[in-house]
Formats: structure tokens, sequence, C-alpha cells
């Protein structure tokens, strides 16, 4: 790689960087709260699934 290329990758990766860290500062306390539900009740089918597995196979 030249320097050239280097310091282009560089100077995208700070873009970047810098998007995301703007984008997660103006991320609404509501979306925050919709998206840890989301995940929570993802994570609870999931667990229910998996206790429902392991009960069958505590009975047989």
């Amino acid at each position: 790689m030249n320097t050239q290329n280097i310091s282009q990758q560089l100077d995208r990766m700070d873009r970047e960087l810098r998007f995301l860290w703007q984008e997660a500062h103006e991320e609404s306390i509501q979306s925050i709260k919709e998206r840890k539900l989301k995940q929570y009740w993802e994570l609870f089918k999931a667990y229910k699934k998996q206790k429902q597995f392991l009960m069958a196979l505590d009975t047989k």
C-alpha cells in the first residue's frame, strides 16, 4: 500500500467513527428503550424454548 492509500483509508475510518459517535448521541431514550425491550423479548422467547427442551430431556 502506498502512503496516499493509507491516508485515504485512515480518513474514511475517521469519518465513519465520527458518524457512528454522532448517531449514538442523537439516539433518543425512547428508541433505546424500544431496542432493549425487543432484545429482552427475543431473549425471553429463546430461553422459553430452551427451558421446554431441557424439561423434555429431563422427563425421558
